[in-house]
């Protein structure tokens, strides 16, 4: 197929620049469910287009129908292999090598990358990415990855719809993909293992696209409060590790400086086992000789030794 499809148009180049019924004749050739199509992902963690009537079967639930994949397509859903890690989830790669300078402009191949294509890839890398947890291919692949799709993107992120990335993980933090509610330029707390994530320096280069997609320069004490409820949720009564106290105590002592008077909020702070209690169920021994020399205060609960008097 290859050799076929590059010996057809490997002496063509430049006639469809001044011949009108050439143009009629690749714009007829394109249009063709002609073109061969790859059928198998290139790697488990690539995103792979299905066609739209299979994405419609699957988006309405139709699990009793078998996915078969096309195996021709239009030209004007195909795009060749070294563009594969950019279009891969919504469109098709070609099972041919085209040497043809004039078909691959009338293919659109030399234009920019769409950015509604550029967008669902991100977007489809991070819906795969819990798959792929501790998988050091996939995040050595994402490193080289994810920075082609932002250079990209760029030019053309104000044709985004901005509203696809809401609620998503497609921001790249190093090892996995994070929303853009979860990730900032910078943080005024150690935020490791709290579902917050700094991004990672070599991305800044990228601040503008990030910016203008939703990534803050830095997280609001409500992120903070947040992060902490979800720790709760997750740990639940289960003491937290030392590397959890230490972030956890380097939150708390941020919000200890912050005017929260009109945050409708709760705030979770480790008690004396390393669990996480709500503050207001929680006091500070501010007298230990008097427990020593007065009886029992077993009756209370008792916070975290390393949070300080003026913290608390």
């Amino acid at each position: 197929k290859g050799r076929s499809l590059g010996w057809m148009f490997s002496s063509q180049s430049g006639k469809a620049e001044i011949d009108p019924q050439y143009v009629q004749f690749f714009n007829e050739l394109v249009s063709i469910r002609w073109w061969p199509v790859i059928d198998t992902a290139l790697c488990p963690h690539m995103p792979w287009y299905l066609g739209e009537d299979n994405e419609k079967e699957t988006e309405n639930n139709d699990k009793e129908k078998s996915v078969i994949r096309p195996k021709l397509c239009s030209g004007n859903k195909v795009y060749p292999i070294e563009h594969a890690w950019l279009v891969s989830a919504s469109s098709f790669l070609l099972d041919a090598q085209i040497n043809s300078d004039e078909l691959r402009y009338q293919l659109g191949w030399n234009n920019q990358i769409p950015a509604n294509i550029l967008a669902k890839q991100i977007i489809e890398l991070g819906n795969i990415s819990d798959l792929h947890k501790g998988n050091m291919r996939f995040q050595e692949d994402m490193a080289i990855v994810v920075p082609q799709i932002y250079k990209q993107l760029a030019p053309v992120v104000q044709e985004v719809d901005k509203s696809m990335f809401i609620d998503k993980k497609w921001v790249w933090v190093g090892s996995g993909f994070a929303t853009q509610n979860q990730v900032a330029f910078s943080s005024a707390a150690v935020v490791d293992d709290l579902n917050l994530y700094t991004l990672p320096s070599d991305l800044k280069v990228f601040s503008s696209l990030l910016s203008f997609l939703g990534v803050r320069e830095t997280f609001s004490p409500s992120d903070y409060v947040w992060a902490l409820a979800k720790v709760k949720k997750e740990k639940f009564d289960n003491p937290l590790s030392s590397e959890l106290i230490t972030t956890t105590i380097s939150i708390i002592q941020y919000l200890a400086d912050c005017d929260l008077r009109n945050c409708d909020c709760e705030i979770y702070i480790p008690d004396s086992n390393s669990i996480l209690c709500l503050s207001s169920d929680l006091v500070y021994d501010d007298a230990p000789w008097f427990a020593d020399s007065h009886g029992d205060i077993t009756q209370y609960r008792m916070v975290h030794p390393k949070i300080s008097n003026d913290k608390c």
